[in-house]
């Protein structure tokens, strides 16, 4: 059984959890939760669309956005080895990451205009149907949101 001076003391102690927590991290945990359940939401209606719309039974992603994921894996990778050699305080690190990020960063914007391009040149607009519009949509939204990082990285870079 928990006495009220134990009762206190636990909330003082989350109190404390609470100050130490920045709201800078607040802010980016719910944004990236988020970003992610409508990206989810998003992606789900696509895979739901497509498999019942008889007329994209020719259509194949792009190439384009095979390599941009390809690109985001890698970048994923880059970013996080500048953590770990902030960590080791190595400040060439630090630079070489980022600026190998920010390249595959743009490379990812790239590859997103050429898979829009590949779509529009094989007939599939905005307006064709539902399941392409979800899929221009979900590129759009994260090439936003990716244009979005992009920023922060730039800044990030520069300041170093």
């Amino acid at each position: 059984m928990k006495t009220n001076k134990t009762k206190s003391s636990e909330k003082l102690m989350y109190q404390e959890k609470a100050q130490r927590f920045h709201p800078y991290k607040t802010f980016l945990f719910f944004a990236l939760l988020g970003s992610s359940v409508i990206f989810l939401a998003i992606s789900f209606l696509y895979i739901t669309t497509v498999s019942k719309i008889p007329d994209l039974q020719n259509f194949r992603l792009p190439k384009a956005f095979t390599l941009s994921t390809i690109l985001m894996l890698f970048s994923s990778y880059s970013v996080s080895l500048s953590l770990k050699a902030f960590n080791n305080d190595s400040f060439n690190g630090v630079v070489k990451s980022l600026v190998i990020t920010l390249t595959l960063t743009l490379l990812f914007c790239v590859s997103q205009f050429f898979g829009w391009k590949e779509m529009y040149d094989g007939g599939f607009f905005i307006s064709t149907n539902l399941g392409v519009s979800y899929l221009y949509i979900i590129s759009g939204l994260h090439l936003l949101h990716v244009l979005g990082g992009l920023g922060v990285l730039v800044y990030t870079t520069y300041k170093c």
